[in-house]
């Protein structure tokens, strides 16, 4: 219970500060969601330096072998074997066709947001006609559901025409996961995405250096987007696909859609599977170390806390949002790291609107603070990647300096 879990960033928040600052932030529903009081503090502390199980760096992080997972899905194999599909979330296909033609979008995809305010939402999804996607099978009908009844996968199978072996096609020979996002800007839905695809490739027994994933979407460029490429081989948008001809790929995989991922449906269970893994799996595509910066200090001495607000400001992340502004702002930020500092007065005290940062400065912010605080945002959900991070009521720095090092 005392390690940050990444159950849901827009879930129920937290009281923070009450007591010291005066005021109320909502905070990321961490630690299941409960409220956790100074007086529980001693029953968060004791592990406070347990590390994740690791992941094999003797090689590059993107091409090493991940841990492997069995999530324990029910596979359904059709098509002799050609479309397996597991639990009703995901399936793998084997030389599956997309034909570019029959997968329709007025937008491409990738352009820059102020070339398209104001453009609705509808212009950045598919419309799959059938024959969109392909597959050599010898039976006339497949007869399988996905979960939910706005999964988009459902239009894919309803789009999957079945045919003879293809024959003039461009090959993609590559892993590859096809994933349709639907709030690419929001990093917490767009983390969900991330995990995902983690758990496909450790489920499939693949490294993330052998891993394409191909957007089956036409969102303009997102500031997340770039985060793709440091996690996995390359992105590929289904608009990049030839026009003239069909491209094969020898394994595709259907992903997960992000609003099923077992991140977010982790309410009550222990924790989603391999969510330690995943912290250390992202951390280690920016080169970024997992062990707490407070395991690195010998003494109480040699312990200056690292406090870190995170403030919410406006910004442009669509185009839906031409002004770019964002509600559930603090009014008073200067006096709380002003009271906080006071308090606190051994401890590194800072406040950053952390959109303006590239995401490799905003880990490296996350990693560094020892205690992160924010209010109801996707931003908190960088708790997710933060080895040690509490929100809490009434801090006292002797209490919590000497529990850590105890």
């Amino acid at each position: 219970m005392r390690r940050a879990r990444c159950v849901r960033c827009h879930g129920p928040g937290l009281a923070l500060l009450v007591v010291l600052i005066g005021v109320t932030l909502v905070g990321y529903g961490v630690l299941l969601a409960l409220h956790q009081p100074l007086a529980q503090f001693e029953d968060l502390v004791p592990l406070v330096f347990h590390q994740p199980a690791a992941v094999d760096s003797s090689s590059s992080p993107r091409s090493r072998r991940l841990p492997s997972v069995a999530l324990g899905v029910a596979a359904q194999s059709l098509c002799a074997g050609r479309l397996v599909a597991y639990g009703r979330e995901f399936a793998r296909l084997t030389d599956a066709v997309v034909e570019r033609r029959l997968c329709r979008s007025q937008r491409r995809g990738g352009e820059p947001i102020d070339a398209v305010i104001n453009q609705p939402e509808s212009l950045e999804y598919y419309r799959v006609d059938q024959g969109c996607f392909r597959l050599a099978c010898t039976s006339s009908k497949l007869d399988y559901a996905f979960a939910g009844a706005g999964n988009h996968l459902n239009s894919w199978m309803h789009s999957l025409q079945l045919t003879s072996d293809e024959a003039d096609v461009d090959v993609r020979p590559r892993f590859t996961i096809a994933v349709t996002r639907y709030e690419y800007a929001n990093l917490y839905h767009t983390m969900t995405d991330w995990y995902n695809a983690f758990l496909l490739v450790c489920f499939f027994n693949e490294t993330s250096d052998s891993t394409d994933i191909l957007f089956v979407d036409s969102h303009p460029r997102g500031a997340l987007d770039p985060v793709w490429r440091r996690l996995f081989r390359r992105t590929v948008r289904l608009s990049e696909l030839s026009s003239d001809r069909p491209t094969s790929f020898r394994r595709l995989v259907w992903g997960w859609l992000g609003y099923n991922s077992l991140m977010t449906i982790y309410q009550s269970s222990p924790t989603p599977p391999l969510i330690e893994e995943f912290r250390a799996f992202f951390l280690a595509g920016y080169s970024l170390p997992t062990r707490s910066t407070a395991a690195e200090r010998p003494n109480c001495a040699a312990m200056r806390l690292s406090v870190l607000f995170i403030w919410r400001r406006d910004y442009v992340a669509h185009p839906r949002n031409p002004r770019g502004t964002v509600s559930r702002k603090i009014a008073n930020e200067d006096e709380l790291v002003s009271r906080v500092s006071s308090v606190l007065p051994q401890a590194r005290v800072r406040g950053v609107q952390i959109d303006l940062y590239t995401m490799d400065e905003q880990l490296r912010l996350i990693v560094d603070a020892d205690i992160l605080i924010g209010e109801h945002g996707q931003a908190v959900c960088f708790v997710c990647v933060n080895s040690f991070s509490l929100f809490f009521s009434d801090p006292l720095e002797d209490q919590l300096c000497q529990k850590l090092l105890d």
